[in-house]
Parts: structure tokens; C-alpha cells; sequence
């Protein structure tokens, strides 16, 4: 949605946006981590190091559709090393298919503490991290209901900022 053509009242937004006639407010960071199916493991084995990565298969996003800021939290080129089997430009089809035993994925904590069925590799690794903001038009800096709204919506995304950031 165009918040600055006013298609939207508020926001949701991963990185802080630049545009001088948007106002942001910092929720949390979300973290992400490396996960596979339990199928996975048990065909492939379970890495005992991120340098052994490199023998197993990995889903990933797209490299031409991944967010810059996800692209600055890898590797130099924007990849954990691996064997890419799979590559998406949704992550929601990047997380059913690390659901379906495609191989090991870089996942948000959320997403996948909602589903239940993966299991985490390497629980002290952060994969990535990402700003989350909250953000409206300068124009509705003080209409109340917006106000409201976004103290509603930032009041529960700190009460599970526990989950969004480490899992």
C-alpha cells in the first residue's frame, strides 16, 4: 500500500522508510533463523557446524526479490552457503517449502513458531534481523483513532517481542 497517496491509514513496514512525509515509530527487530522439517533431518542429517551447510540443501529467497536490507545480513553475496535447491521471490512459499523437507531455510522466528512443525538450527544464530515500523502520514501525526490504533498494534508486538526477535 502507498501511505504517501493515502491508500493506507497505517503501516507496517520491514526497514525504517525514507520518505520525509511518512512518520515511523520502531516496534522490534525481527529475527530469523536457520530451520528444517524433522523429514529433512532425518534424510539428510542434522549440521553440526554453519561450514557443513554447504552439504546440504538449502531453500532460499530469490536474490533479485530479496529485501536490501535481508541482503546486508548474510554473506557477501546474500547467501548462506549451500546447495540451493530451491529459490522464491514469496517467503511464504520458502516456508512451505522447507515445511515439504525441500532442505534448510533462513525463516523468521514468528512465522515459524506459528506452525510448530520445524525445528531450529544452531538456536545462538541469528541469521538475519530486520527493523519492523510502524509507520502513517504526517498528516495523521495527531488524529486520536489513528493514535489509538497504533498504540493498540505497538502494545502487542511487545508483548511477543520475545518471540519475534529470538524465537
Amino acid at each position: 500500500v502507498d501511505l504517501l497517496h493515502r491508500e493506507a491509514d497505517i503501516a507496517l513496514r520491514l526497514g525504517r522508510p525514507t520518505q520525509p512525509a511518512l512518520i515511523a515509530r520502531h516496534l522490534l527487530n525481527v529475527g530469523f533463523g536457520l530451520y528444517a522439517s524433522p523429514a529433512y533431518l532425518e534424510r539428510a542429517g542434522v549440521p553440526n557446524t554453519l561450514q557443513a551447510l554447504h552439504e546440504h540443501d538449502m531453500v532460499g529467497l530469490d536474490p533479485l526479490h530479496r529485501p536490501i536490507a535481508i541482503d546486508k545480513t548474510f554473506t557477501a553475496d546474500g547467501q548462506i552457503e549451500g546447495n540451493y535447491v530451491y529459490l522464491s521471490n514469496s517467503p511464504a512459499a520458502q516456508l512451505a517449502a522447507v515445511e515439504a523437507g525441500f532442505g534448510i531455510g533462513v525463516l523468521s522466528h514468528r512465522w515459524v513458531s506459528m506452525r510448530g512443525s520445524l525445528i531450529r538450527l544452531f538456536p545462538d544464530f541469528n541469521a538475519a534481523e530486520l527493523e519492523l515500523w510502524l509507520v502513517s502520514h504526517e498528516e495523521l501525526r495527531y488524529s486520536a483513532r489513528i493514535r489509538a490504533v497504533s498504540d493498540f498494534i505497538a502494545d502487542r508486538f511487545q508483548a511477543d517481542r520475545e518471540l519475534f526477535e529470538r524465537g
